[in-house]
């Protein structure tokens, strides 16, 4: 074999390996967000979750969200799973989905938020270091916050 055809099956093998990563690459479709880091004894937790969608996105309305307030020590304070439709319906923003091949999506760009007391209401009764945990399982995103309670 001569060295034009040993460079031409590399580079050939090389083309084929770079499309395969690129179909399979994605950007985030979402951007999460949340405030409040600071509370007081007493207080109830506060702030907003926001999903973004970008121009050409189409998120499933049945992407599971999930919502956990969690203690310095790892205990689960409370948590809420709901689906991205669901979110959707909290906020007030809500928008229209579409059908296609039997599935439900957004695709309509923006940015949608939920207070956080919406989805997990609750009152700090102690003090210590919190964590604020917002998951969209399907796209592996995860926001988390630490909160302080004085």
């Amino acid at each position: 074999m001569d060295k034009k055809n040993i460079i031409l099956i590399f580079l050939i093998a090389f083309l084929l390996i770079l499309s395969i990563f690129l179909l399979q690459w994605r950007a985030a479709n979402v951007v999460l967000q949340s405030s409040g880091d600071s509370y007081h004894i007493g207080e109830d937790i506060s702030g907003r979750l926001s999903i973004r969608i970008d121009n050409n996105d189409f998120l499933e309305a049945r992407t599971p969200i999930l919502v956990a307030l969690i203690a310095q020590n790892n205990s689960v304070l409370t948590t809420r799973t709901l689906s991205l439709e669901e979110f959707i319906e909290e906020g007030d923003n809500r928008i229209a989905k579409i059908e296609s091949d039997g599935k439900q999506y957004y695709e309509t760009p923006g940015t949608y938020s939920v207070e956080v007391e919406r989805i997990i209401p609750y009152r700090f009764s102690e003090k210590g270091e919190y964590l604020l945990l917002f998951n969209v399982f399907d796209m592996d995103l995860t926001e988390q916050r630490e909160i302080t309670v004085s």
